[in-house]
């Protein structure tokens, strides 16, 4: 499911859009993270809020598209999450085929996995 739309500015790398479901709205933006090296497992961007308050991060992650049967293409995986929600928002931004600076928010469920009931 599609949350939203971005775009990246050329100029600054900084990637900015808007969230939107079930009647949220939510401005973003996410900074390339400057102290990030090869190799390291810190996020490659953060992402603030309107007010500039930081809600995530984001990760790049390379897969392929249509189920792992089409073209490789990198995504950024995306996590945010604020004090007033029941729980974290997972999406990941998919570039858009015609216009590769824009990218599609898609709505990733989180895999966290349930403890099991003993038997």
């Amino acid at each position: 499911m599609i949350i939203g739309t971005f775009t990246r500015d050329n100029d600054t790398g900084t990637i900015n859009g808007t969230l939107e479901a079930l009647g949220l709205k939510l401005e973003l933006s996410l900074s390339a993270n400057p102290d990030k090296t090869l190799g390291d497992k810190r996020p490659d961007f953060y992402a603030y809020g309107p007010t500039d308050n930081d809600m995530g991060a984001a990760w790049f992650h390379t897969t392929k598209e249509n189920k792992g049967q089409g073209r490789e293409v990198t995504i950024l995986s995306t996590t945010i999450d604020s004090p007033i929600w029941p729980a974290p928002i997972s999406f990941a931004l998919w570039p858009q085929r015609e216009q590769p600076n824009r990218y599609d928010a898609i709505w990733t469920r989180s895999t966290t996995k349930k403890p099991q009931a003993e038997e």
